[in-house]
Protein backbone atom coordinates (compact mmCIF):
# COMPACT_ATOMS: atom_id res chain seq x y z
CA UNK A 1 0.00 0.00 0.00
CA UNK A 2 1.23 3.32 -0.72
CA UNK A 3 -0.15 7.01 -0.72
CA UNK A 4 1.30 7.38 -4.04
CA UNK A 5 -0.64 9.11 -6.67
CA UNK A 6 1.32 7.37 -9.34
CA UNK A 7 2.69 3.78 -10.07
CA UNK A 8 6.38 2.56 -9.89
CA UNK A 9 8.29 0.98 -12.17
CA UNK A 10 7.22 -2.37 -9.31
CA UNK A 11 3.86 -2.11 -9.53
CA UNK A 12 4.01 -1.13 -13.51
CA UNK A 13 5.91 -4.28 -14.06
CA UNK A 14 3.82 -6.54 -12.17
CA UNK A 15 0.48 -5.03 -13.70
CA UNK A 16 2.29 -5.74 -17.26
CA UNK A 17 3.42 -9.38 -15.88
CA UNK A 18 -0.01 -10.79 -14.04
CA UNK A 19 -2.73 -12.48 -16.24
CA UNK A 20 -5.13 -11.54 -13.04
CA UNK A 21 -6.57 -8.33 -13.43
CA UNK A 22 -5.23 -6.22 -10.53
CA UNK A 23 -6.77 -2.84 -9.43
CA UNK A 24 -4.60 -0.51 -7.90
CA UNK A 25 -5.99 1.90 -5.07
CA UNK A 26 -4.74 4.90 -3.53
CA UNK A 27 -5.38 5.35 0.34
CA UNK A 28 -7.82 7.81 0.30
CA UNK A 29 -9.91 5.33 -1.94
CA UNK A 30 -8.96 2.43 0.94
CA UNK A 31 -10.41 4.29 3.34
CA UNK A 32 -13.39 5.23 1.83
CA UNK A 33 -14.43 1.64 0.92
CA UNK A 34 -13.33 0.48 4.50
CA UNK A 35 -16.08 2.96 5.34
CA UNK A 36 -18.57 2.07 2.95
CA UNK A 37 -18.59 -1.69 3.03
CA UNK A 38 -17.96 -1.80 7.25
CA UNK A 39 -14.69 -2.80 6.68
CA UNK A 40 -11.97 -3.14 9.86
CA UNK A 41 -14.02 -0.09 11.09
CA UNK A 42 -16.45 -0.03 14.16
CA UNK A 43 -19.22 2.50 14.75
CA UNK A 44 -19.02 4.53 17.39
CA UNK A 45 -22.18 6.35 17.50
CA UNK A 46 -25.24 7.75 15.67
CA UNK A 47 -27.24 10.93 16.30
CA UNK A 48 -30.99 12.01 15.21
CA UNK A 49 -31.87 14.49 13.07
CA UNK A 50 -35.14 15.70 13.23
CA UNK A 51 -37.87 18.29 12.28
CA UNK A 52 -40.94 20.07 13.07
CA UNK A 53 -44.28 18.63 12.34
CA UNK A 54 -45.33 21.59 11.24
CA UNK A 55 -49.44 19.66 11.19
CA UNK A 56 -48.79 19.76 15.27
CA UNK A 57 -49.09 23.71 15.13
CA UNK A 58 -52.06 23.44 12.84
CA UNK A 59 -55.52 25.27 14.56
CA UNK A 60 -58.76 23.10 14.07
Amino acid sequence: MTRAKRLGAVATAALRASSTKIVLIDGEALAQYMLDYDIGVTEVSRYVVKKIDLDYFEEE
